[in-house]
């Protein structure tokens, strides 16, 4: 074989590999040029860092959509070295059965073991959420004393068919007794549609064996009531912000 060709070959097969890594959505505008994440309500047009903001499926809210994001509890959660199973709502849900239930406010922050670069503490534009970069997304009110920490992880249980969200810190993986949780970040991704401001959210293992690379964040129906936030290859959960 010549040498060009092999080259050629080799090349393409890289984009392909790389491609399978990752959502398509992650080459949403031209050369993943991180961009602003627009926000719906007053306070100004982009999410910014430590701002609370509701996460809908679409807005104005319909029925058919369902509403925000909610905790519940989804299993029984077995503590460690006990047989006890503790009541405590510590599943991501999004409420589908009430469009005008506004749910649980979040905010970004930038994980202190990311740094992105276009953050300057001499911008005007420090506190704006960009695309394409590395988050924590953290429910700000708590309306559960079991948990220490309302910050999302990803957690996967044999007993259940997806990995998917829940909240807790380094003090509460005792509530994960038998599960693993794994690290890493979430992005959100633009979907080019300026007048809707409808975004994906993905998360990024930090390790790239695991769970075979980016996923999307979508949706299991567990019951009338919630759909689980889950990871998937397809079928994403398309939002919107919503500045409280």
């Amino acid at each position: 074989m010549k040498p060009s060709l092999l080259i050629a070959l080799s090349y393409f097969f890289l984009l392909f590999t790389l491609s399978t890594k990752l959502p398509l959505a992650l080459s949403d505008n031209n050369n993943n040029k991180p961009l602003p994440v627009g926000a719906i309500g007053g306070g100004g047009p982009y999410v910014r860092i430590g701002e609370a903001f509701y996460i809908f499926p679409d807005y104005p809210p319909e029925d058919s959509q369902g509403g925000g994001l909610i905790l519940g509890q989804t299993s029984g959660q077995t503590m460690k070295n006990s047989t006890t199973k503790c009541s405590c709502p510590l599943t991501v849900l999004q409420n589908h059965y009430d469009a005008e239930l506004n749910g649980l406010p979040i905010h970004f922050t930038i994980p202190p073991s990311s740094p992105q670069p276009h953050y300057s503490t001499n911008s005007t534009d420090d506190y704006i959420v960009y695309t394409n970069t590395s988050l924590d997304i953290t429910f700000i009110h708590k309306p559960i004393n079991c948990a220490k920490s309302l910050k999302w992880i990803v957690v996967v249980d044999h007993d259940f068919p997806y990995p998917y969200i829940g909240v807790g810190g380094d003090h509460d993986k005792d509530y994960y007794s038998g599960k693993k949780i794994v690290n890493g970040a979430f992005h959100i991704q633009d979907l080019g549609d300026d007048n809707y401001r409808e975004y994906n959210i993905v998360f990024c293992p930090t390790s790239s064996s695991s769970l075979g690379g980016c996923k999307y964040i979508g949706r299991y129906k567990n019951d009338v009531l919630a759909k689980r936030l889950i990871l998937t290859d397809k079928d994403p959960f398309q939002v919107v912000f919503f500045r409280v």
